[in-house]
């Protein structure tokens, strides 16, 4: 290994360990983003259509209460029931139950449907608040990454024979990296995600254990 080699990985050995622990506390972000972003635009469809559904609700409603209130005021209707004797006022009172009970289904409908949208409401802003913080993640880690592969571009720009196995494993950690982001925006399972988490950090703390074995050798 030549000495330029040698005093370059030395060099660089405390910046790079820095790098990949920021890699790896941050790698989450820049998939989960995708799939906070897709929630947000999830959670706006179903207002949307909460939204229509509640206009539809109310005009129901306001029918069915005016009905209500229609029958249950009528002293005419009230009188002429009960000139049918007690038949006339139980045919009266079925009525107005009927009346109610339609009215009281419509607003319960109503109000069910204004409560499920204020939690998604609820849930917009939280998203939002999450979608923040993920963005801070996701500028750490693409920043790291940037500033690692400048990192490696200095030291191992092009073929590099005094570090046998540098290039393969290179291209490996960049494969890995690769999978992870796939399985995290593509399945969204967190067995699968993890395994290529676990997959990508072993090739990174390999690419450090290198450079260390390189440094042992000079």
């Amino acid at each position: 290994m030549s000495s330029q080699l040698t005093t370059a990985l030395r060099a660089a050995s405390d910046r790079n360990t820095a790098l990949l622990t920021t890699l790896s506390q941050t790698a989450y972000a820049p998939p989960s983003l995708k799939q906070n972003l897709a929630y947000l635009d999830d959670l706006a469809r179903q207002i949307a259509h909460l939204d229509r559904e509640l206009k539809k609700f109310h005009e129901i409603t306001e029918d069915e209460r005016k009905d209500h209130v229609k029958y249950r005021d009528s002293t005419v209707k009230r009188f002429m029931h009960r000139l049918g004797g007690s038949r006339g006022v139980e045919k009266f009172e079925t009525k107005r139950e009927k009346e109610e009970r339609e009215f009281l289904d419509a607003w319960q409908r109503e109000r069910e449907a204004r409560e499920a949208r204020a939690e998604l409401v609820v849930a917009v802003k939280k998203a939002k608040e999450d979608g923040e913080s993920l963005k801070l993640e996701k500028e750490k880690y693409e920043t790291a990454q940037r500033e690692l592969d400048q990192l490696y571009a200095e030291i191992f720009e092009g073929s590099t024979p005094g570090l046998p196995g540098e290039d393969a494993l290179e291209e490996q950690v960049k494969q890995a990296r690769g999978g992870f982001e796939e399985t995290q925006t593509g399945r969204g399972r967190e067995e699968h995600a993890l395994e290529a988490v676990e997959t990508a950090l072993g090739m990174l703390r390999q690419a450090r254990a290198d450079m260390a074995d390189a440094h042992d050798m000079s």
